[in-house]
């Protein structure tokens, strides 16, 4: 989308995210990839909340005194990427809520691509942080890129502003005229910074 400016956390399958990723295979099938995502906003409000739809997709933030529309999502494209599942359409989907967390267990399924994942997500909140615990399994033998965790962050709240993913960094544009590809690089986090002095707003990511 035009307004947003998407990011790719994680390819869990292929990709060995250092402190990121554990793998457990048991008897070859079906194969469990666990990672461990964390969304941490740091701004003026010392707490975080958040609104998460009935799918198990983040969609805002509190910032400050205000909201930020950040959009999560869980995606298994086929390989090539010309189909993929994602959460926008899962095939079944059960939702736990406890005292502390929110658990969505749901099921992506192609069969005409044999592509059948179970992602379990657990959520909670502490000390000015949203936690995604994410869990996807592997439960037919479809050819995949990968399970990615997929991030939709608008542009407005932090154009002009800064970015830096590890040892890379620089300025975000003022206005978005076309797609832009910032870096490719193993790190702990990614940490986007507003313009907007002299309190400025962090949305910290970190996996």
């Amino acid at each position: 989308r035009d307004s947003t400016l998407p990011i790719m956390v994680a390819r869990v399958l292929q990709m060995n995210i250092e402190n990121a990723l554990k793998l457990e295979t048991r008897n070859s099938k079906p194969e469990t990839f666990l990672f461990f995502f964390f969304l941490i906003i740091l701004s003026v409000s010392a707490s975080a909340q958040s609104v998460i739809d009935a799918s198990g997709r983040l969609e805002c933030l509190q910032l400050g005194n205000g909201w930020l529309n950040v959009q999560t999502n869980v995606i298994t494209p086929k390989k090539g990427w010309k189909k993929k599942l994602s959460l926008n359409e899962p095939k079944t989907l059960r939702f736990i809520k406890t005292s502390s967390r929110q658990i969505w267990e749901s099921s992506l399924l192609n069969e005409t691509e044999r592509l059948k994942f179970d992602i379990r997500q657990i959520v909670h909140e502490t000390r000015g942080r949203v936690i995604f615990d994410v869990q996807a399994t592997a439960r037919d033998e479809g050819e995949t890129e990968g399970v990615f965790f997929w991030i939709d962050i608008p542009i407005e709240p932090f154009a002009g502003g800064t970015w830096q993913l590890g040892s890379h960094g620089g300025n975000l544009p003022l206005k978005l005229s076309s797609e832009i590809y910032l870096a490719d690089n193993r790190a702990n986090e990614i940490v986007f910074t507003s313009a907007n002095a002299p309190q400025q707003s962090k949305l910290k990511i970190r996996f």
